[in-house]
Order: C-alpha cells, then sequence, then structure tokens
C-alpha cells in the first residue's frame, strides 16, 4: 500500500519530469474523444488543467463545437461545483490555485451530468486516484444524485505499476483510466 502523502510528493516530481506533454496530452484527448461514454454524452464535465497536468482544452473545445453542454469546475473554500461554459473566452479569471474558472452563471445539476473527465496526481491499476488532497472531487463525485461516468486522465508514468493507493471510504475510483492512446484500464 502507498502511503498518500508519500505517493503525492513522488508523483509531483515525477509528473513535473514528463517530456512532451503537449504531443502527449493530444493522444489522450483523442483517445478520450473515441470512448463510447463521450461519444453518447450530451453533458460533460471536463476539469481546467494547470501546472502539469494533461492538457483538457482539446477536450473542451471538440465539446463545444460539438454542442454539448460543457461545464467545468468552479472551487469554493469547502467543495467544487461544475457551471456551463459556451466558450474557452468564459475562463477569465484564476482562482487561488491558479486555475483558470468562468463567472458562476449556470450550475450544471450532478443529475444531468453523463460524463466527467478527472484529474488526478496518480491512480493505481485499481481505478484509484489520489489527488491533492483537499477532497473536492471526492466529494463532488460521492453525491447520490450523481450517476455520471467517470473518467481519469494522466501521463502513463503517473500510472501506479506495483503499487496501489492506500484509500478510505470518501475516495472515489473511476469507472476508467486513459492514459495515452492505447493504453487505457477497464
Amino acid at each position: 500500500m502507498g502511503d498518500k502523502a508519500v505517493l503525492r510528493e513522488k508523483y509531483k516530481r515525477v509528473r513535473a519530469s514528463i517530456k512532451n506533454k503537449d504531443e502527449l496530452s493530444k493522444e489522450i484527448a483523442f483517445s478520450v474523444l473515441n470512448t463510447s461514454e463521450y461519444i453518447n454524452s450530451k453533458v460533460v464535465c471536463v476539469y481546467v488543467s494547470f501546472g502539469g497536468e494533461v492538457s483538457t482544452v482539446d477536450i473542451i473545445k471538440v465539446a463545444l463545437e460539438q454542442n454539448k453542454i460543457v461545464g467545468v469546475p468552479i472551487t469554493f473554500a469547502t467543495h467544487i461545483d461544475f457551471y456551463q461554459i459556451n466558450s474557452m473566452k468564459d475562463l477569465k479569471h484564476q482562482n487561488n490555485f491558479g486555475i483558470f474558472e468562468p463567472d458562476s452563471i449556470t450550475l450544471i445539476n450532478p443529475r444531468d451530468i453523463d460524463l466527467i473527465v478527472v484529474p488526478g496526481i496518480c491512480f493505481d491499476l485499481q481505478n484509484n486516484r489520489l489527488g491533492f488532497g483537499r477532497g473536492y472531487y471526492d466529494k463532488y463525485l460521492s453525491q447520490k444524485d450523481l450517476k455520471a461516468y467517470i473518467l481519469g486522465i494522466c501521463f502513463e508514468s503517473q500510472v501506479l505499476l506495483d503499487e496501489f493507493i492506500e484509500v478510505d471510504d470518501l475516495d472515489i475510483k473511476v469507472n476508467r483510466l486513459i492514459y495515452k492512446r492505447m493504453g487505457d484500464i477497464k
């Protein structure tokens, strides 16, 4: 079992050292956009990438071009909620973590979401996700009204192959993990 604090620090360094992030992000976006879960969705919620995360710009742009309802998170003191955007220009200001957010205009009801694309510092082969430790996504994903398919994305070197993330009752698994074009875990 991997201690969360130790794994978090280790995989922050691993993620920071990844080369070709733009090219890899495009491959991962291509994979996401070709999943049946994405293709069949009407309401898609996607994290807004920052720092060394897999870029979600292409996923958001294509979803908007395909006239899907696209939601991105706004972070509050204790939780996140997803709000609809109509273009990338809606991402007007940065929050306290440096992540771009829209003005909170149209809240998306959790029961209406078909697909949520979530980030992680690392994932294990059991589809467990390790985030930054504030629990924002786990709180959101644990809502009873939420029936969305949860898709995790990361770079291949962020997948734990020989260790597991120590989880508790509050941790929510992803339904599927995509980390490169042909390398997804079901």
